[in-house]
């Protein structure tokens, strides 16, 4: 059962259902309020208990406005457990198919998962038509492995169904992704530096990634996209753009590219690269740097160029067309370290 569909089940279940509710009274003329409600679901095939949504009161005034307070809803049946809290809710609604459902104050959605995945926010607001769920407010995933939080999330199924195919972020996003992730995806191998055989992989420093832009998660590209201002950091080496995306193998769940436009630098604090586009690529090792012109240096060696290759596995520097460089040798007996090449 997808997370769209889980929502779908449980605003359903807050419209008025006959026999649903243990005590009712008159509120005013057009006003009825229900306390200590239960309302259970179960799968039509199997007869299974899939959810069961609780409040403590639910009122409307005109049967099409329901508003709950103190919100429980146990989600079953899917590969994980749920369960969701809010301080209160409000369905508006058409029929059973046209409404909204909006969560709001202190809401928490808990998975059962191994990751003991948590999303905070203070608002809510699923839209059934469109099978979208939203809110404008600070929003916070937290798992065992990462952390990321935001302004204002989305999430949209595929066209056509309600599988979770799109995530947003809208802005002020933060991540940091634990050790153990950082030293098995993108940064371990980016800074060219392997990971000692020796070195426990709790040990390896995590990864931070900051924008101040919008966050983008889209299973149909299999990518991850940082917006304004990126800024990528793991131990002493850092990424800097104006965008990032990284495109991964959702097979080996591992980073497959990763490219950075718009004022792009990359550096360890002591060798780096500049330029206006970055794009690196797993299964060759590579970074590409392109600029007008892109620069790289070591210690006080540079070389400027208008395409600029260094390997992570040797440390080679190769560029393409015109090339400025200055290399001032650190010793009587220091060698300039690039060994490259001009095509």
């Amino acid at each position: 059962m997808t997370v769209l569909r889980r929502w779908a089940l449980i605003a359903c279940a807050l419209l008025p259902a006959a026999g649903a509710s243990p005590a009712a009274a008159e509120v005013g003329a057009n006003i009825k309020e229900i306390t200590g409600v239960e309302w259970p679901q179960f799968d039509r095939k199997t007869g299974r208990k899939i959810l069961v949504v609780k409040v403590d009161t639910a009122a409307s005034g005109d049967g099409m406005t329901f508003e709950v307070e103190k919100v429980a809803v146990d989600v079953y049946g899917g590969e994980y457990n749920i369960k969701i809290t809010s301080d209160s809710g409000v369905v508006n609604r058409r029929d059973r198919r046209n409404f909204t459902f909006t969560l709001k104050g202190n809401v928490t959605i808990r998975i059962a998962d191994p990751a003991r995945t948590l999303l905070t926010a203070e608002k809510l607001e699923w839209v059934a038509a469109d099978h979208v769920l939203l809110t404008d407010t600070p929003v916070e995933v937290r798992r065992t492995d990462f952390t990321v939080k935001g302004v204002g999330l989305e999430m949209r199924p595929e066209e056509g169904t309600r599988e979770v195919r799109f995530i947003k972020l809208s802005k002020d996003v933060q991540a940091e992704i634990s050790p153990r992730t950082a030293a098995s995806a993108v940064f371990s191998g980016l800074t060219g530096k392997a990971r000692p055989a020796d070195r426990k992989e709790e040990d390896a420093p995590p990864m931070f990634i900051s924008s101040k832009g919008a966050m983008t998660i889209n299973r149909d590209t299999n990518s991850v996209s940082f917006e304004e201002n990126v800024v990528a950091r793991r131990g002493t080496f850092t990424i800097r753009a104006d965008k990032l995306e990284m495109t991964f193998d959702p097979e080996k769940r591992k980073v497959t590219t990763i490219i950075g436009t718009g004022n792009v630098s990359a550096s360890d604090g002591k060798n780096g690269a500049s330029g206006d586009t970055l794009s690196w690529d797993a299964s060759t090792g590579l970074v590409e740097m392109a600029g007008n012109p892109a620069k790289t240096w070591r210690a006080k060696a540079t070389v400027s160029a208008g395409i600029i290759w260094f390997s992570q596995d040797n440390g080679q520097v190769l560029w393409s067309g015109d090339a400025h460089i200055h290399a001032p040798p650190e010793g009587p007996n220091a060698l300039m370290r690039f060994g490259g090449a001009s095509e």
